[in-house]
């Protein structure tokens, strides 16, 4: 914060007061969360935070599943139980698999989940993608760079320079798909169909994996590594919608 203040010639000072613990906290025992938030009314005495900040999720998830839709979901009353506290925002790091844009684990995270935003590199540099934005927009892309901003010496007399991000280019949208978008390859048709089969109900991500494996639209060495693949072209192709926590065809 001192480095991106220093970068817009800005007073830090006046930014108002941040607190960092040096441990993660295991989200899924109650005790710990509780005493979590005992803990940050007690640092912030008079005026709640308007953020608090979990990084990152598997830090902060015990020796919980990530796949598992009942441990996810502990982890989101936890979340919730810190916002309803302080009426602030809470917010999850979270990674991606290496072959996939989707959100590691169970999708109880994504579908209770009012913001994501997903931020990757780019050959020039790093984007945040608008991938869901409750009561706004979504679909938005803003571009970044990383600047170096010098904060001095340290003990040592060795210069401590610390990245800055800093919005470039204009804010722009995803291109819209063409009007004759199609699944490619027998993975995609497949896992589309078995989510066409269930109607207008629709079904939440891990209903929807289920019954993939279930059905043998996915198989191989990784059915489930297929499935992510399979469902990530298809929600880019906008060739399904998401309605809270659940899917249906397009």
């Amino acid at each position: 914060m001192r480095a991106w203040h220093a970068f817009h010639d800005r007073d830090w000072r006046n930014f108002g007061a941040v607190q960092v613990l040096p441990h993660p906290i295991d989200l899924l025992d109650a005790g710990k969360v509780e005493r979590l938030v005992l803990d940050i009314a007690h640092r912030f005495q008079g005026e709640p935070p308007k953020m608090v900040v979990f990084d990152t999720l598997a830090r902060c998830f015990g020796d919980g599943d990530e796949n598992r839709q009942a441990d996810m979901s502990r982890l989101v009353e936890a979340g919730e139980l810190v916002r309803r506290a302080f009426k602030c925002a809470v917010v999850i790091i979270h990674h991606t698999p290496k072959e996939s844009d989707e959100l590691r684990g169970s999708s109880v995270l994504e579908g209770a989940s009012d913001f994501v935003l997903r931020v990757s590199k780019t050959e020039s540099g790093m984007e945040t993608h608008v991938r869901k934005l409750k009561d706004g927009k979504d679909g938005v892309v803003l571009g970044f760079r990383m600047e170096s901003q010098n904060l001095g010496t340290d003990e040592d007399g060795d210069t401590i320079l610390t990245p800055v991000a800093v919005l470039e280019g204009e804010v722009r949208e995803c291109a819209a798909p063409p009007a004759d978008a199609a699944p490619a390859g027998k993975n995609q048709s497949a896992v589309l169909a078995v989510l066409a089969a269930a109607g207008e109900a629709g079904l939440t991500g891990d209903e929807w994996r289920d019954a993939a494996k279930a059905s043998g639209a996915v198989g191989g060495a990784n059915p489930a590594r297929a499935f992510r693949e399979a469902r990530a072209a298809l929600e880019r192709d906008k060739l399904v919608l998401a309605e809270g926590d659940r899917f249906l065809a397009a």
